[in-house]
């Protein structure tokens, strides 16, 4: 289970419901291929279901995140969604076990 922070629950609630719903089915399919950055900036590729290869970025700017994609869907891509809980998912693995990666 995912405990995440203030920042990620907003940016998190900031999707679509459809988005949303997408956005954890692309996750629990493993459709975030790649993964990487730091706790200010994140870049991910998203390999959608229907074969769409979605570039995310993901930018902490004050107390919030702002997300990015090559998606048409911009800001309310599943795939930025998906890649959110990636990071969360990691973040919390990495926290909870150390030996963990």
């Amino acid at each position: 289970m995912i405990n995440p922070d203030r920042a990620t629950l907003d940016f998190l609630n900031s999707f679509s419901p459809e988005s949303q719903q997408k956005g954890e089915e692309w996750h629990r399919e493993g459709c975030v291929s790649q993964i990487f950055g730091n706790y200010l900036l994140i870049r991910g590729r998203v390999e959608s279901p229907e074969g769409e290869n979605i570039e995310t970025t993901l930018i902490m700017k004050g107390n919030g995140w702002i997300g990015e994609s090559t998606s048409e869907l911009d800001t309310d891509c599943p795939g930025l969604y998906a890649t959110m809980l990636e990071r969360a998912w990691k973040e919390e693995r990495i926290f909870l076990n150390p030996l963990m990666k």
